[in-house]
């Protein structure tokens, strides 16, 4: 029997294909649809954030982007197949995530301050690592603002560092 019936998954659509000797007359549709089958399959074991994407675009080769639409969010983008296969997530969800993982409570930017420079007492509440946060000396009672990431990395007190420069430069 020449019958031939495929059935496949392209991207989030079934595709039915049934007709004489498909194979013969149409090896371009039947190999994309088996393309589409064997990408999604791959995105599905692959991306550990499949479920939460809904891919509205057809797969057209590695380096045409597909339209994507976040379960979550609602958020439509577009992406690379490849990219899509190495874990890519919806931009707005990928933005949160990075958000949430570097942002510290005031208590804990506190303790890891105290870790770096034990001489600075945080007047003001500690909001992100980009907003300005006022500071005091312990050491010499100082008070200015600064960018609480600075503090992190070992910047201290504004007067403190200028006498360290002055006694560097008379030695």
């Amino acid at each position: 029997d020449n019958n031939v019936e495929l059935c496949a998954v392209t991207l989030s659509r079934w595709i039915r294909i049934t007709g004489k000797a498909v194979f013969e007359k149409n090896k371009e549709l039947v190999s994309h649809v088996r393309e589409n089958s064997d990408i999604m399959e791959r995105f599905y074991k692959k991306n550990k954030n499949a479920e939460n994407i809904e891919i509205l675009g057809e797969y057209k080769g590695n380096k045409e982007k597909i339209k994507c639409r976040c379960k979550i969010d609602g958020e439509i983008w577009y992406a690379k197949p490849n990219n899509l296969l190495n874990g890519t997530d919806c931009p707005k969800c990928g933005k949160k995530r990075i958000i949430e993982k570097n942002t510290k409570t005031h208590e804990e930017f506190i303790k890891e301050l105290e870790e770096i420079n034990p001489n600075i007492e945080i007047l003001g509440k500690y909001v992100n690592n980009r907003t300005k946060i006022k500071c005091r000396c312990k050491l010499d009672g100082y008070e200015w603002e600064t960018i609480p990431d600075t503090l992190l990395r070992d910047s201290g007190c504004p007067i403190c560092g200028e006498k360290r420069r002055i006694e560097k430069n008379t030695l």
